[in-house]
């Protein structure tokens, strides 16, 4: 009786993911054939009806999936979507994941084998250099400068992806950590089997008391807060031995665990930080030049800006038409200079850029992500403690060119007596000390 339809394709298909995992754990000169077939539920002797050699087979198992549509990860909880907009964050995140981490038999081989590589033939490096130009080239769709893929940038990032899991394998049991900073970091069980203290950056628990002091709350953030932000405060409550969460001012937190360190800022950001007794806004006629920083993925605000301006607008992380008054960068990695000459600022809702704005002392106006409970509790802050003002993707522009008309900043509430923004410096120490008591 004949073989039904696809029966060659999936026994080659099963040989293949037979030797990924073999080669993956043990090496490719540590496995042979006869183990390859075994893992696949087949006899020795059928080899060669698929592949000439071990080294021809070596040469198919280097694809992942950045070549091979039909190859799925098992890289549990974590996905890729190769058509999204933002799909080099999420190749990033999946990279150096956790899962990714823990999970040796399906790892990316160019991970697993790249010893192996440098020692087969040249079927092999031809297979590996093809997998690395197609990570290459996923990554570059996210990195759109004036309308060219920054190939440079792109090659940069894989490498560090791939040298950052080699070296973090190859590590974790030799180094032994006296502890473990986290930061969004979920997979913690190898930390925690160790022993190993684990101190988390993370602002879920600022995120948890604002939202329910607010008195009123959008009823399209609330499923999103109880389902996801109030897990996350659950989650390093619960699985970590201390949580620093950057706030601008010294207040209680909800629980022991949690200590409120100074915002955290890079430190070029800081080089340029308000001074601590120098509170002012720039009237709004002195402006000169509004900096957009939008996120570069799909929810980020699109906005519309009429023809005549009476400042230069400059908008970084969504492609554009640049003209006259209104200039688009697209992506930037390093938003320092941009952010140094800024009059004003027009953000979404990360706590990061709500955190470099507080540093900077410029006005701010936050349009957070609709739906989003974190960015509606990030835009409230900033209206709350007078450092800017909550706007939509729809009125942003007439808020600034209304207040730009009227010079004054109209709505602006009074600044609270002091800031935090030497968070990491504060942070180290807490750290530091929890470290000396375990």
């Amino acid at each position: 009786m004949p073989y039904p339809s696809g029966h060659r394709q999936a026994v080659k298909k099963a040989i293949i993911e037979s030797a990924r995992k073999l080669f993956n754990r043990h090496g490719f000169e540590c496995v042979s054939i006869h183990q390859i077939m075994a893992g696949a539920g087949l006899t020795h002797g059928g080899f060669y009806s698929y592949f000439t050699s071990k080294s021809d087979l070596y040469a198919e198992v280097l694809n992942c999936f950045f070549t091979d549509p039909e190859w799925k990860s098992c890289w549990e909880g974590v996905k890729v979507d190769l058509s999204s907009g933002d799909v080099g964050s999420q190749v990033v995140r999946a990279y150096l994941s956790r899962q990714h981490f823990e999970n040796v038999e399906d790892s990316c081989p160019m991970v697993a084998l790249p010893t192996d590589v440098a020692r087969s033939g040249k079927a092999a490096r031809s297979a590996f250099e093809t997998v690395f130009k197609s990570m290459v080239s996923v990554l570059e769709r996210s990195l759109i400068q004036n309308g060219h893929p920054r190939r440079d940038t792109a090659q940069g990032i894989a490498s560090l992806c791939i040298g950052g899991m080699v070296v973090a394998r190859a590590l974790v049991d030799r180094i032994r950590p006296d502890v473990a900073v986290i930061d969004s970091e979920y997979a913690l069980a190898p930390l925690r089997r160790r022993g190993i203290p684990i101190i988390a950056i993370n602002s879920s628990e600022i995120v948890v008391s604002q939202y329910l002091k607010q008195k009123t709350k959008p009823a399209n953030v609330r499923s999103h807060f109880w389902f996801v932000e109030f897990f996350d405060y659950l989650f390093h409550k619960h699985f970590c031995d201390l949580i620093l969460s950057p706030f601008p001012l010294k207040t209680k937190t909800r629980s022991a665990k949690f200590r409120r360190v100074g915002l955290i800022a890079r430190q070029a950001i800081l080089q340029h930080a308000r001074k601590p007794d120098d509170f002012s806004f720039p009237s709004p006629r002195s402006l000169q030049t509004v900096i957009f920083m939008l996120s570069g993925s799909v929810h980020a605000s699109r906005i519309s800006f009429p023809q005549d301006l009476p400042f230069k607008i400059e908008v970084v992380g969504v492609p554009g038409e640049s003209r006259q008054n209104l200039i688009y960068h697209g992506r930037q990695m390093d938003n320092v200079d941009l952010l140094r000459r800024a009059d004003a600022l027009v953000v979404n809702g990360g706590y990061s850029a709500v955190s470099e704005a507080f540093v900077l002392g410029r006005p701010v106006f936050v349009v957070p992500v609709p739906g989003h409970a974190e960015q509606f509790v990030n835009a409230a802050l900033v209206r709350d403690l007078g450092l800017g003002f909550v706007a939509t993707e729809t009125n942003v522009v007439s808020q600034l060119l209304e207040m730009f008309e009227q010079n004054r900043w109209v709505g602006r509430k009074p600044l609270p007596a002091a800031f935090e923004i030497d968070g990491a410096t504060s942070g180290n120490c807490d750290a530091a000390y929890a470290v000396t008591l375990s």
